[in-house]
């Protein structure tokens, strides 16, 4: 297997008969330059092309449609006292009406409100009930608070959004098989809990297959061809490192991808999803 990016560089230019390069960077020889601008992206092409074996993950997913705390629904309020009564109510000068919903942080004492979101039940100028909740059994307020009106997004399109993982490269499905959309960095679905499997961004050579590193550098091969060779030359070998590349990936296939639909099961009872 390659040590590093540049060797598998120089493989793929070997596989030309171009002159080899010493360094991967922008620099003024156009065979450094033009790697430098194709390497990473025909690697992250050929990942997300096929479900590689080494590159794929599985990964419980991170509610992020609880609510939205933008600046439309900053309605911010200074808590002054918590009563731990049945509902509980709090004290803070407030613009907030039924049916609202409310993010409470940093109140000291009745701190087992802190950090979740509740649902407005009465409300007044100068004091809010949290509809449904029983402090009965709470700790004593002392002091500090705040309340933010928030909205919740759980609706959005008839599902629940999650936050993508950030070293996810192409989602390939939902351990429950659910159905699921991609809208920018979040995912929508109707599944409450779902764990995605994928293909993750993997740029350490060392952790390619043997599979997948030949079928980077035939592709790698292919793709240089045109810019380094110019138009007549490139064009003549163009359709035999293309050849050489579908073989490559073929023989892949049958060792180092898995089908999209194989049986994936996730079992790590130490991790759990909160909503």
């Amino acid at each position: 297997m390659a040590v590093d990016n540049l060797e598998i560089c120089n493989a793929a230019l070997g596989r030309i008969g171009a002159e080899a390069i010493t360094s991967l960077t922008a620099n003024a020889k156009i065979t450094d330059r033009t790697c430098n601008i194709l390497y990473a992206k025909t690697r992250d092409d050929l990942l997300k092309k096929y479900p590689w074996s080494f590159a794929k993950k599985a990964t419980p997913l991170v509610r992020t449609d609880l609510y939205d705390a933008s600046d439309d629904y900053s309605d911010e309020v200074t808590i002054t006292n918590v009563a731990t009564s049945n509902p509980v109510v709090i004290t803070g000068t407030n613009s907030y009406s039924a049916g609202m919903h409310v993010l409470i942080e940093d109140v000291s004492g009745t701190d087992e409100i802190n950090d979740l979101v509740f649902d407005v039940g009465t409300a007044n100028t100068a004091t809010f009930s949290l509809l449904g909740i029983d402090g009965g059994k709470y700790a004593a307020y002392t002091s500090g608070g705040t309340a933010i009106r928030v909205e919740p997004l759980t609706t959005f399109r008839n599902g629940y959004t999650y936050d993508i993982p950030s070293d996810c490269l192409k989602p390939r499905r939902l351990e429950s098989k659910a159905k699921f959309e991609r809208f920018e960095e979040r995912l929508v679905t109707t599944d409450s809990a779902p764990v995605l499997i994928y293909t993750k961004a993997v740029t350490d050579t060392t952790k390619f297959s043997d599979e997948f590193e030949e079928c980077l550098i035939a592709k790698l091969a292919s793709m240089l061809c045109m810019p380094l060779m110019g138009a007549k030359a490139g064009a003549q070998m163009l359709p035999t490192m293309e050849a050489i590349y579908r073989q490559a990936l073929a023989e892949a296939k049958k060792t180092g991808c898995e089908e999209e639909d194989a049986d994936y099961s996730y079992n790590d009872p130490w991790i759990t999803v909160r909503h």
